[in-house]
């Protein structure tokens, strides 16, 4: 995840915040010319969309029946203590839902290699604190035109305004009770075919499918940068502190010394890292959430143009 803060003459990015819990990305796909195709699926209905030199899939809807994307398989025989999974992407969609009381369009699948049933993704799975949150989704788990105001508003026309970023956590998909030769994640998406003849022909456009993996719970952190004002004679100074709210489920905790950013200053390309610090907040004791901070340069002493 890339945070961006942009404020004048001042850019800070993602902190480069760090807990014990190692991320291992188990698939990627970004629909890029030359990149390997990772899935399969009807080469009638699927071609790249481009925007700004850039490539995604886009599906369209059929008539007679559903289209089916299904992603390559996913190994996670080699690293057993790989449990918390979390499958992430970008997509905009105006299909548009059928006659009556179906409405779940476009729908997300998961299952073992060893497993001939496929089973929904759903709005247990959705992970609305780190990525997007969509209401209708929660209510049938499934995607249509109407999941976003702004893609019901767009109707049929798509365009780079009506990105969303979706995440849908699979922690009990592979856990210790699963032998480690099943231990193999598959993923479809489906478009549903469409049953109304007065409705058009609806696209769902996807880009960046990732799949991550962890030994521990995979939990963005809440990050705040407070910006110091600029001194009477010091018009290009910047200073800033920046506070983070990182969350654990592990009973003991989380390590002072687990807890740094890197930041680097102007065009200089090396990369500083601090510790960052615990900070102790009446009535707020709990040792599974906390807020960390650290103060950067300020006045007179840091140039414009501060990354971290």
């Amino acid at each position: 995840m890339k945070l961006r803060f942009f404020v004048p003459s001042v850019i800070f990015l993602f902190c480069g915040l760090v807990t014990r819990a190692q991320i291992t990305e188990m698939y990627y796909q970004g629909f890029e010319s030359g990149e390997t195709p990772l899935y399969t699926g009807p080469a009638s209905v699927t071609t790249q969309y481009h925007s700004s030199g850039s490539g995604a899939l886009m599906i369209s809807q059929a008539n007679d029946a559903d289209v089916t994307i299904e992603l390559s398989e996913i190994d996670f025989t080699q690293n057993t203590s790989l449990r918390y999974i979390s499958f992430e992407f970008d997509h905009m969609c105006n299909v548009q839902t059928n006659t009556g009381a179906d409405v779940n369009m476009c729908r997300l699948y998961y299952k073992r290699s060893n497993e001939t049933q496929w089973h929904q993704i759903t709005a247990s799975n959705y992970n609305q604190s780190s990525g997007e949150y969509s209401r209708p989704f929660v209510s049938f788990s499934s995607f249509s035109i109407n999941s976003y105001n702004e893609w019901y508003e767009q109707g049929s026309t798509l365009s780079n305004n009506l990105w969303k970023r979706e995440r849908f956590d699979l922690n009990n998909v592979l856990g210790a009770s699963v032998a480690q030769n099943e231990r193999r994640l598959m993923l479809k998406l489906v478009v549903r075919q469409k049953t109304s003849s007065g409705a058009s022909t609806g696209k769902w456009v996807l880009d960046n499918l990732k799949v991550s993996a962890s030994p521990s719970p995979m939990v963005k952190p809440t990050l705040t940068m407070v910006k110091y004002p600029d001194g009477m004679y010091y018009p290009s100074s910047r200073g800033a502190e920046i506070v983070v709210l990182p969350k654990t489920a592990v009973s003991q905790g989380i390590n002072p010394d687990s807890v740094y950013m890197f930041y680097r200053v102007g065009s200089d390309p090396t990369p500083v890292r601090v510790q960052m610090t615990r900070m102790a907040l009446t009535g707020f004791v709990s040792p599974w959430a906390a807020f960390w901070r650290k103060a950067l340069p300020r006045k007179g002493r840091m140039p414009k143009g501060l990354s971290v």
